[in-house]
């Protein structure tokens, strides 16, 4: 007769009932009052999420969507075309950039003039996918003056995407792995989606969007139409984040620097 081999049971991960006390965010060099950060268990509370330490990990999550900035800069990465051997690096932690996330994220209507080389794009791309992440059900369009730029938009989307913390992206799976997925699209399994359209109205006319983002908007010829087709989506609890360097005294002009006249007053 053959002896059984007793069978060894292992209790089930138990979640902590007090909770995790983080450590406090990094500081900014430009912020004061930033004395008592701890680098050190800084660092070793995020290697501690790498690792799979549960409680952390929804502890982060839970500090993560409360705070979309703090989000952007400590796990998101940008992408240098000029650095060949070093492409993929960490948003830099400056002041403006931490400014103008929270600028966005507490405006439903924002216009943001811009010059090159400063990482506002990138920066709005990034605040769009943390957005998607932890909300559902969020329709975000990323629109530009034609298609290939908006699905250039989209690609920056995915890179952000692909090298959030493996833990965060299994907290909000893609629907499709990223190489599957709509070459203007970034569907996720809790319900929200980037879109990459083309300038005007007509899209926009057809859905109700939780987010509209225009780039570039002095450049798009549509872009008064295609803000007026948006416009109950921001009556509606919506957003709408215009970006763009200068092009004359146009429509983002106008409306970036209070210049609306009579004839745009229900804008």
């Amino acid at each position: 007769m053959q002896m059984q081999m007793p069978v060894t049971y292992k209790a089930p991960v138990q979640l902590r009932a007090d909770p995790v006390a983080l450590p406090k965010i990094w500081p900014l060099k430009a912020f004061k009052g930033t004395t008592n950060y701890d680098r050190k268990a800084f660092k070793e509370h995020l290697r501690a999420c790498a690792k799979g330490d549960l409680p952390r990990i929804q502890a982060e999550l839970k500090r993560c969507r409360s705070n979309v900035p703090y989000t952007v800069l400590t796990h998101c990465f940008t992408k240098d075309e000029h650095d060949a051997d070093n492409p993929v690096k960490r948003f830099p932690r400056k002041k403006y950039i931490w400014e103008m996330l929270k600028e966005i994220n507490d405006s439903p209507r924002i216009a943001i003039p811009k010059s090159r080389q400063i990482m506002i794009t990138w920066t709005v791309m990034a605040y769009l996918v943390v957005k998607a992440v932890f909300w559902r059900h969020r329709l975000i369009f990323c629109q530009s003056k034609k298609e290939e730029d908006a699905a250039m938009l989209i690609d920056r989307g995915k890179h952000i995407y692909e090298h959030l913390p493996w833990w965060m992206k299994q907290a909000s799976p893609l629907k499709r792995p990223l190489h599957k997925l709509p070459f203007n699209k970034i569907i996720f399994t809790n319900g929200s989606m980037l879109w990459g359209v083309p300038q005007g109205a007509d899209v926009l006319r057809q859905y109700t969007a939780s987010i509209i983002f225009g780039d570039e908007s002095a450049f798009q010829e549509k872009a008064e139409g295609a803000y007026k087709a948006a416009k109950p989506t921001v009556d509606g609890g919506g957003q709408i984040i215009l970006v763009s360097s200068a092009n004359g005294k146009n429509f983002f002009y106008r409306i970036c620097y209070d210049r609306m006249d009579a004839s745009n007053e229900a804008l």
